[in-house]
């Protein structure tokens, strides 16, 4: 299959990530549902996911519901990809760039720069919308729960990347007393950890 300069820069971001490389040289030898894949890599679930559905909206990888209702993740074509390297002086490049060839070449590299923030900018437009319905039903769960509203949004804003009391509050409405003592019952009940003044996540 012939790649354009889009698909080529897909490609590149997608294979670009460690961990996502690292799921595919997994989903080679196996199929795997979500935990399974989590465990043996050591990445969280979450990110487990968020990495799943960029490799199959890319058709690297598919899924199939198993008899346990679990999805299992395959490659779903074999893959053959492969970077060859030039010698600096087998590359038909002339010896002194006339400004024709520079500017030429100039617009080349703005395409698919242009091409890559394209794509970058429509994935994130997706990961803000994913994030969107998560909050919604983080709310929602939330609620059913009885967590309070502050507590449910205090730890949403650890989630978007708070560390700090001062960080918390520029993006919650509670007053910096009430942040402080959300942020200490959370740690009571482990859901948070502390290190001096700065607060995250425990990961689950």
């Amino acid at each position: 299959m012939k790649c354009d300069d889009t698909s080529l820069s897909q490609l590149l971001y997608i294979l670009g990530n460690e961990n996502r490389r690292r799921i595919i040289t997994l989903l080679e030898t196996r199929s795997c549902f979500v935990t399974e894949i989590s465990e043996r890599l050591s990445i969280s679930p979450k990110a487990v996911i968020e990495h799943l559905q960029i490799l199959e909206q890319a058709l690297i990888i598919t899924h199939q519901i198993g008899s346990n209702r679990r999805k299992y993740y395959h490659i779903s074509h074999e893959l053959d990809i492969s970077i060859k390297k030039i010698p600096k002086e087998q590359r038909i490049v002339p010896a002194d760039p006339s400004p024709e060839y520079q500017y030429r070449d100039g617009l080349h590299h703005l395409h698919q720069l242009c091409n890559i923030r394209k794509y970058l900018s429509n994935e994130m437009d997706k990961v803000d919308n994913l994030i969107d319905t998560q909050l919604d039903q983080i709310l929602t769960f939330g609620s059913r729960a009885g967590i309070s509203q502050d507590e449910i949004m205090i730890s949403a804003a650890l989630a978007h990347g708070a560390q700090t009391i001062e960080e918390v509050k520029e993006l919650c409405p509670p007053s910096q007393e009430r942040i402080e003592e959300v942020l200490f019952g959370l740690v009571e009940q482990g859901l948070v950890t502390r290190d001096k003044n700065h607060y995250a996540l425990r990961d689950v």
